[in-house]
């Protein structure tokens, strides 16, 4: 991390990549959040292309799931914030 006593951003050790790398069964996709306003930071390690191809396209598959499961708990906290004003209007009319 960036700080006063130490200007230089931090970067992930190479002996860290290498140990994941080591136990990674052929290959590994790691994100780290960027500092400040920097993008993520993506290290894709893999013993040949094939395993690579296979790691993006778990992730992609991976990702549409996660943003399927996400707009579903997004619509049902919709409707039912929806459902309970149509509730209030409801018991408004009744009295």
């Amino acid at each position: 991390m960036k700080n006063e006593n130490n200007p230089k951003p931090f970067q992930l050790p190479d002996a860290i990549l290498a140990q994941l790398n080591e136990f990674s069964n052929g290959g590994y996709i790691l994100v780290r959040m960027g500092e400040g306003e920097n993008p993520p930071e993506i290290f894709l390690q893999s013993d040949n292309p094939i395993i690579s191809i296979g790691l993006i396209e778990y992730l992609r598959c991976w990702c549409n799931s996660l943003q399927s499961v996400n707009e579903t708990s997004i619509t049902e906290t919709m409707m039912g914030q929806i459902g309970d004003d149509d509730d209030d209007e409801e018991e408004n009319d009744e009295e």
